[in-house]
């Protein structure tokens, strides 16, 4: 881990509180040894305390009590805790106290390792077994991880082919079965133009155009 992001987690520390980095830096360290620049911090502290703290940089205050940064070459957002639950018709979002919450609620086992400042490696769903089978796997049943998100298709997608990773065939026969029909519902215009972006440097690559055709949603790209 280097040096700038260790002093962002010791000065959460230093106050009493726990600090990890999640997600795309700690996927890409492992999975391709690289430095990913958009950084992001999960903590037990609060907003009011995580501004004052970081005052000196000008953070800004986004949703979910959410504080955001730049710090050198990093963009770095520290979040709470979050413990998301789909009630059927959406979702409700509310903050946490464990770490372990936190995790159940993202959505591939990838995405959910953390990193404290010593470089301990928290590992709840076998991402880290995953990495090293190339694998992508949804963290949960899903069904619901799609339904309450269709916009995770997209992501789903784009990992697969920028990654080279392999299929979940439990995974994949739900999204099958479903992707049309999520997607038809969802509306989110700029999420789906984002990821349009994204997929459309995908689309020389052979693997792209086989797993679209097997998911049968060339229409929505």
């Amino acid at each position: 881990m280097q040096e700038d992001i260790k002093f962002i987690l010791n000065l959460i520390q230093e106050q009493g509180f726990q600090a990890y980095v999640v997600g795309g830096y700690v996927r890409d360290f492992y999975l391709l040894n690289v430095h990913n620049k958009d950084i992001d911090i999960s903590t037990n502290c609060d907003s009011d305390k995580l501004l004052s703290i970081f005052s000196a940089f000008n953070p800004t205050m986004l949703k979910y009590e959410t504080i955001k940064f730049k710090f050198g070459q990093f963009n770095v957002d520290i979040a709470q805790f979050r413990d998301e639950q789909y009630d059927g018709t959406k979702t409700i979002v509310k903050l946490a106290n464990s770490l372990e919450i936190d995790a159940k609620r993202r959505d591939f086992t990838i995405n959910s390792l953390y990193m404290d400042a010593s470089g301990k490696l928290i590992d709840f769903y076998n991402g880290l077994e995953d990495l090293n089978n190339h694998k992508l796997r949804f963290i949960g049943d899903t069904f619901i991880k799609i339904k309450e998100d269709p916009s995770r298709i997209y992501r789903y997608i784009y990992f697969l082919i920028k990654y080279n990773l392999s299929v979940d065939e439990s995974d994949f026969d739900i999204l099958v079965k479903y992707a049309n029909q999520f997607l038809n519902e969802y509306n989110d215009v700029n999420v789906i133009n984002r990821y349009k972006s994204k997929l459309s440097k995908l689309i020389i690559n052979d693997s792209y155009k086989e797993l679209i055709d097997r998911l049968g949603i060339g229409k929505f790209l």
